[in-house]
């Protein structure tokens, strides 16, 4: 396929790779938001992502001006145009990702040599440029499952290891439940309300949706808790929102429309401690809550 098109929360990513079906394959995971294949149905005024992957011998010389942070496995800076310029060592092949100012459009470079046939080339950097893109508006991806029932969304923020997975499976047993997602989730402010959105980036197929839902309420997870359920201040599920969700912190100005945003949140959805245990209708617990 030269083009291909998928939605993550109503932005469309249009991926032009001209010649580059042998190199280029979709995860299958990626299906339900694939708009070809899923027959998922885009607003007239959706927004968009285009990115030209584009295959060399040598990948063009970095001309960063201005260095934003190093990371072992990657490092971003900006151009004299104000482009975002990033480079990835890791997970190969070697890669270059050159992004506009607003993140709408882009190109990546991967080296002819060492791309490898089949494989998906953004590989996570969809993430990353997703991410880099709601912080232009003060939203972003939770480290959090998700779900809708009856029209209307729940998140379940927790580090790896809070024991997301195994409740995602549990809820998932409920015919009423669809899971947006067992690990990530987009939050958008979208027309004066919150709204949760599913995402492709998990391992499971059957734990997540392109659907999105308006937010309920955020349960932040913890085994520890001395209730099952346990509300909290707005100022506490601000401070445990930050430490989980995706925000570009070398891009400080969106980092304050993130804070902003969240504080707002914070205001509007009430947040609440979970102690999921095994056994515990956990159903009624989210419903009555």
């Amino acid at each position: 396929m030269s083009v291909i098109k998928f939605n993550v929360g109503e932005v469309q990513f249009t991926i032009d790779c001209p010649d580059l079906s042998q190199f280029f394959s979709l995860p299958t995971i990626y299906q339900k938001f694939d708009i070809a294949t899923a027959g998922t149905k885009i607003p007239a005024d959706c927004d968009l992502i285009r990115l030209q992957i584009s295959l060399v011998q040598t990948l063009p010389s970095s001309p960063v001006v201005t260095q934003l942070t190093s990371e072992p496995s990657w490092q971003v800076g900006l151009d004299q145009a104000g482009n975002y310029i990033f480079t990835f060592n890791r997970p190969l092949p070697e890669r270059l990702l050159i992004m506009d100012p607003d993140f709408s459009s882009g190109t990546l470079y991967l080296q002819e040599t060492k791309a490898v046939e089949g494989r998906f080339p953004l590989n996570t950097l969809d993430i990353i440029i997703y991410s880099n893109w709601l912080a232009n508006r003060g939203d972003l991806l939770l480290h959090s499952s998700g779900i809708a029932i009856n029209g209307k969304g729940y998140a379940f923020v927790g580090r790896s290891g809070a024991g997301k997975s195994t409740l995602v499976a549990k809820l998932a047993e409920d015919c009423r439940v669809t899971v947006l997602g067992e690990d990530q989730v987009a939050l958008r402010y979208l027309n004066g309300a919150y709204w949760i959105f599913g995402t492709p980036w998990h391992l499971d197929l059957d734990k997540c949706s392109p659907i999105g839902v308006p937010l309920q309420e955020i349960f932040f997870l913890d085994r520890e808790a001395a209730k099952i359920l346990t509300p909290l201040q707005p100022h506490q599920g601000f401070m445990r929102l930050m430490q989980t969700a995706f925000i570009p912190y070398y891009r400080l100005p969106q980092v304050s429309l993130i804070m902003d945003n969240l504080e707002r949140l914070s205001l509007e959805i009430p947040f609440s401690l979970l102690a999921y245990r095994l056994g515990d209708d956990i159903i009624k617990t989210v419903l009555d809550a």
